[in-house]
Formats: structure tokens, sequence, C-alpha cells
């Protein structure tokens, strides 16, 4: 393969071209509108043929003769929640042919229950209210959002629907807009997908999560559809895609047979590296449908033969570029009476750093290209930088520090000081990044931790408010040109749940150490959207857990004020002790 190497950058023709969000008439999306609320503006549009078998309606289902108006809603929420049919035609048949007509289906409440009401009824007209606790929402691109008020706090709504009677049964006829979910059928229900975009350097793809309830073909022409739209709004400048901007009107299609087919317009004018990278972010995107893995790439009916590959590829035909995959070697450290300890052995790493002569009380480690470690500590004397041999302070502003973080793939230090981020780039010199505020910024607090996901594009933060409370927020490294900042955060965590740690799985998944109100810290894993938020068996841990450390293909390490206090994950999801007291756990991938 010949991509540019690692810290390439594009030039501006190539820049703009690429630039995620180009709007451009998808009126082919008509379909699966619905359903997937693809907006009408992005890249080529998508032909959509929905096979004869999306809906599987049994014959028996929709409303009965008789029913009254609390069974017609109840009826409506549970056809709506567990059809994966693009159009929700189960659904519909609960509804009046107007109703039916203007319902938009396109987003979804996740919720924790909800009660459906007794009717207030007259003659020919009826209201059933629903009350819900929300507990998160899903866009019409598949993105969710968590509620992130208190614990026990969700958010509580009355829902109202307005029932009328059509040739003596009763039908819907008003009602709120979007399908209304509880969570356990959710997770039933709708399956995680992974959109791939490229990141800046074109070296490393990036992992958008969506959630779609479509099976088959109808899934296939969705993901293309949200594929041709770009990544999600917080990733717009942190990420590229290589789907080329509309070039004339013929539609983007994908076929399902033997393999998957895909046509694309304008891919032949492509240049041989721009076809490898777009063959590869189709590959892994498309290879998550389960009975084809296999895809063939078209422009006008015409196979495009992609450089050094040929017309027939797969993820296993190019380079490994993602950052999940088990780096070889990785390796998990923490501190014990202040020196740098090896996971691996239980012992201090050689040299003062793990001689306990700096007094380090939290650190970061990577390895150097040239071999051996780079390190990042603090220490009573402040921010320490250097090798295993030998630290160097670094001068910071007033303030409280919070524990360093090293910057995958570069030489760069980030830690919060007070409630400001700095950078401390090889030149050892501190600099502040302004965040934007109120949209896209952190609230004031202390800023604890910083963590980056494996591919460096997301940053997960903790910051502690005056009251004690560990909030986690999820940002996205932001570039344009050679600018480099940090946008976009949000809470993904209830503010009554305290959060003490958090470490990357890999690139959407992580692990925290946290606790809800009076409880016990324990270890959650979420997704970085927030998503799917629980605790992992706790078979073998001490009380009183302080730190974790995880990284892709590795076992988990947390520490805690016991004194036997450092714990690795098993396989079967128990703990056992390492060795003697120690904390800051990290690994140094």
């Amino acid at each position: 393969m010949n991509w540019p190497a690692r810290g390439a950058t594009l030039g501006a023709a190539n820049r703009s071209r690429r630039r995620p969000g180009l709007a451009v008439l998808l009126a082919g999306l008509l379909v699966l509108a619905g359903c997937s609320g693809v907006p009408r503006s992005s890249r080529p549009e998508v032909v959509q043929t929905i096979p004869g078998n999306a809906s599987a309606v049994p014959s028996e289902a929709g409303p009965a003769a008789g029913d009254e108006p609390r069974t017609i809603v109840q009826g409506f929420l549970n056809a709506a929640a567990e059809s994966s049919d693009a159009k929700h035609s189960s659904a519909r048949q609960y509804l009046t042919t107007e109703a039916g007509s203007k319902w938009l289906d396109s987003s979804v409440t996740v919720v924790a229950d909800f009660q459906v009401q007794f009717a207030s009824s007259a003659d020919t007209t009826s209201t059933v209210a629903v009350n819900v606790q929300a507990v998160g929402h899903l866009d019409n691109h598949g993105i969710y959002t968590p509620v992130t008020k208190g614990v026990g706090e969700e958010d509580n709504k009355k829902l109202d629907f307005e029932l009328v009677k059509v040739n003596g049964a009763w039908r819907i006829n008003q009602l709120p807009a979007g399908v209304i979910i509880r969570s356990d059928v959710f997770a039933q229900t709708y399956s995680p997908r992974l959109l791939y975009f490229f990141d800046p350097t074109l070296t490393t793809l990036i992992p958008d999560v969506r959630y779609t309830a479509l099976e088959g073909e109808a899934r296939a022409q969705w993901l293309l559809a949200q594929l041709l739209q770009g990544p999600r709004p917080e990733l717009i400048q942190s990420v590229q895609s290589e789907v080329p901007a509309q070039v004339d009107a013929r539609p983007a299609a994908i076929t399902l047979d033997d393999r998957i087919e895909i046509e694309l317009p304008g891919t032949s004018q492509l240049d041989d590296q721009s076809q490898e990278r777009l063959a590869y972010q189709l590959a892994n995107t498309f290879g998550q449908i389960a009975f084809s893995s296999s895809l063939r790439l078209t422009d006008s009916g015409k196979v495009v033969d992609i450089p050094n590959i040929g017309s027939v590829f797969s993820a296993e035909s190019f380079p490994a570029v993602g950052t999940d995959a088990p780096a070889p070697g990785a390796q998990s450290y923490y501190l014990r009476n202040g020196g740098l300890i090896s996971g691996a052995t239980d012992k201090p790493v050689a040299g003062p750093v793990g001689s306990g002569a700096y007094g380090m009380t939290s650190v970061a480690v990577r390895r150097a290209d040239a071999g051996g470690l780079l390190i990042a500590g603090l220490s009573p004397a402040g921010l320490l930088i250097g090798s295993s041999q030998s630290l160097s302070k670094v001068a910071l502003p007033p303030g409280t520090p919070g524990r360093p973080e090293w910057q995958p793939r570069t030489s760069n230090v980030w830690l919060g000081v007070g409630n400001s981020i700095y950078r401390v780039g090889p030149d050892r010199k501190p600099k502040e990044f302004t965040l934007p505020t109120p949209v896209g910024g952190l609230p004031s607090g202390q800023i604890e931790s910083f963590r980056f996901s494996p591919d460096g594009i997301r940053l997960a933060v903790i910051v502690r408010s005056p009251n004690g409370v560990g909030t986690l927020w999820i940002g996205s490294v932001t570039r344009i040109g050679a600018n480099i900042g940090l946008d976009n955060f949000a809470q993904i965590t209830p503010s009554g749940m305290s959060v003490d740690d958090v470490s990357w799985k890999d690139s959407t998944t992580m692990l925290m150490i946290a606790s809800m109100a009076s409880d016990a810290a324990q270890v959650w894993t979420v997704q970085s959207d927030g998503y799917n938020r629980q605790t992992l068996p706790s078979n073998g841990l001490p009380l009183g857990l302080l730190g974790i450390a995880v990284a892709p293909g590795q076992p988990a390490v947390v520490s805690s004020a016991d004194p036997a206090a450092v714990s690795i994950q098993q396989a079967g999801g128990g703990w056992v002790s390492l060795g003697a007291r120690a904390s800051a756990p990290t690994y140094a991938p």
C-alpha cells in the first residue's frame, strides 16, 4: 500500500473535496426516510428498495375489534418499539389514515419505563396519557444522547394520545412524534453499527457508532445513507471521509447478493490512494453484515478495480490501520511508594523513576519509538516529564494539576490545572487551550484527569464540581489546517453519579470507577455516547476502588485503598490480586 506516511497532510484542494457534510440532494431516500430520518441534503443520492420481508408483520398483528382506547395505545407502543419494518407498518394500523401520513417515526425516546393511564373518553373521542421516564434519545441518524439528570431523576414527561372512532373502532388521531421504547427492549431490538471515517492523517480508521432496528438489505441501505451523510456533528472537524462528493445526478446504491455491491458515482475518477482508502472505509463499515464480508465497487455499473487489490475486496485485503487491535507489547504499570512498577513483574522499573526518588503520585507512560519509556508524572514538586532514567520539572501556572496523559502517536502531554486545559509539547512549555462556552465547553470545577481514546480523536475528562461530584465528559480533538483544538464536550454520566477514574477499553468503550449516591464505588462500562452504562462483575475486588487502566485487547487493572490493592480482571469476569498496595494504574501501549 502506498498510503501517506503517518502525519502526512492533505493539500487544500483535496481537503476541500473530502470535507464531511457537503450538501446534495438525497431524493432516493424516501422509502427509508421514515425510519432512518436521513435529511434530504447529503452526498450522492441512494436508490432504496425495501426487501419484501422487511416488515414480516404477522397476519394477526394490529388492533382487534372492540379494543378500548387504552388497549389501542398500548398496542401501538408495543408495535412501534418491536418492529424492524422501515415504515413501522404494523404500528400505523393503530392510527387514522391522516395520523399515519403525518406521524414522524424517525426518532426514538428510550425510557426506563412507561405507564399507559386510563382513558378519558366521550362518545367519539378519547385521550390517553402515557407517563414516561426517559433515559436517552435516538435521533434520525441513529445517534444516541443520554439523559444526564441526577440518579432517579429521569426526564419524566406526560404524553397525550388523542383517539377518535373510525367506523366504530378506536384509532389514534394525534400523537407525539417518534417511537417510545423501554431500555431493555431497545437493547434487544436496536443493534449498534459502526460507520468508519479516517483521522486527519488518513492513516487510522475512526469508528462512529449508530443504532438501528433495520435488518438485511434495509440495514445496508441505511448504513450507506448514513455514510454518505458524513460523521456525527461533533466529529465533523475531527475526521475525514474518502466518499466522493457528488459529481452528477446519478444515484448511489447498494445490493446484497453473493457479495456486497456498492454503486458510488465518481469513484473511478479518484486517484489510486483515495480509491484504496475508500475501499478500506467501505469494507469495515459493511463488513459488519454477517452473511457477506466481500465487496465490489462500481461507477455507472462499471467495476472499479482497487489498486493493489483488484475488483473484490474485504477488510482483510488492507493493512491494519485501526487502533483497537491489541498493541504488541502493551504493558500495565502502577505506582508503589512513589516509584514506577511493572505490572508484568510487580517489580520497579530500572532507574530512579522505579526507585521512588521522584515521589510520583500519578503517572502516564508510553513506549518511545527508539525503545525505553517516556514518563509524565505528578509529584509534590509538580509536573515531571522525561524517561525512566531522568525526569525534568515543567513549570505550570498556579492551580491544582490533574493527572497527565500522553496524546497518542505524539510527544505531547495534556493535563488540567484547575479548570484550564494545557498541552505540553517537546519544548516543555505549557500551552493553554481556550474552550468554547457554554456550548462545547466544560463546566466549572477541577479537571482531574484526561484519557484519550486509542485513536486519539476522543477525549474523556473527569470534572470534579465544588460539591465533590465527578462527572464524565467526552469531547473531540479538532483539526483545522495545522490548528489543533478541543471542542464538543458533552456530559455522558448523570449528575447523581460520581466518577473517580476512567480508561478506554477500545475506541468506543470505556471502563470507569464510579458510585451512585451513597453506594460503594464499582467498575462500570459505558459507551462513548453514554449508552449501555452498567456495572461489571465485582467478585474478587476489594472495597475502596481508586484507579483503573485498560487498553485494547488487555485486561483491566484497578487499584484500591485495600493493603493488597492491585487487582487484574480475569477472562471470566472476576478479579485477582496482583501485589501489595499500589496506585495510579496505567498502560503503555
